[in-house]
């Protein structure tokens, strides 16, 4: 992750990489030291699985590896390395020696089976001060001008059946945003907001709701973002919704009489062929 910007993602059980910067010439060595590195790990994870099941009765456990490193706009680094067992057991790596620390006793006996895996922990240093903030630095020169990049967003009112209205504000970039409901020129406390959502191309939606208390009030959306260089205003049509309803109940209305007549139709035709088929009765007796 650059900021909040997804560089890459790795599957290791299908070797797939995922990532917007595929065809870039050269950054090909970088994937491929990725996937090396990657397939190294996941080796030594499944190694540490089976022995800790042989010696500790681990039998099937979730194991979770998270390592990497995190460099700051003012340049300083440091790098991360740590390992749960069911999200019960947290150990660390120390960065300084290829060993393992833990404050809970009852991770000393993962802890003296991960520092025995000596060629695995020298490993993970070199990766950390080595390779990592390299290859960061590397994807933010090739991702500068997206994570500098300001989307505008669109934002839409939609009146809810259960009387509330929901601000859609959807496609801005970056993630910061400001958006609150105004009623009668004041600030709404009781918007709901459903949070950041992601978009499939790497923009962001949100949404805010708030419950609508009387109609003759006059409710705006207003946005706040980076991209605008004013708040972005919507505002509620109290008659458009009136209009949507009555529409909607004409149409109702309409599907009502054409299921009526058709109801009616069908009715005369069976009470018709019952006719005929008694008289045809009659005729044959």
């Amino acid at each position: 992750m650059l900021d909040d910007y997804r560089v890459f993602t790795f599957d290791s059980t299908s070797d797939v990489f995922s990532h917007p910067f595929g065809r870039v010439e050269s950054l090909s060595t970088v994937w491929r030291d990725l996937k090396d590195c990657t397939n190294f790990k996941t080796g030594y994870l499944n190694l540490f699985s089976r022995y800790a099941n042989l010696t500790l009765g681990l039998k099937g456990p979730l194991l979770q590896l998270m390592y990497g490193c995190q460099l700051s706009h003012n340049g300083t680094s440091r790098g991360l390395y740590s390992f749960s067992v069911n999200g019960d057991y947290s150990l660390s790596m120390d960065m300084d020696s290829p060993h393992w620390y833990s404050y809970l006793p009852q991770d000393l006996d993962i802890k003296h089976i991960l520092d025995r895996f000596d060629l695995w922990n020298h490993n993970n240093l070199i990766y950390i001060h080595r390779d990592c903030v390299p290859r960061l630095k590397k994807f933010y020169e090739h991702s500068r001008t997206m994570l500098d990049q300001k989307v505008r967003p669109e934002a839409v009112i939609r009146h809810k059946p259960a009387g509330a209205l929901n601000c859609v504000v959807t496609g801005f970039y970056p993630k910061d945003i400001t958006v609150e409901w105004i009623v009668n020129g004041q600030p709404a406390l009781d918007g709901i907001s459903t949070g950041f959502l992601p978009n499939h191309d790497q923009t962001y939606q949100v949404q805010v709701a708030i419950l609508l208390s009387e109609t003759t009030h006059n409710y705006t959306c207003q946005i706040k973002h980076s991209s605008l260089q004013e708040p972005m205003v919507v505002t509620w049509d109290a008659s458009s919704t009136m209009t949507d309803v009555k529409m909607s109940l004409l149409i109702g209305l309409i599907a009502g009489l054409i299921a009526a007549f058709t109801l009616t139709v069908v009715l005369m035709c069976f009470i018709f062929k019952c006719v005929i088929w008694k008289k045809k009765s009659i005729f044959v007796m």
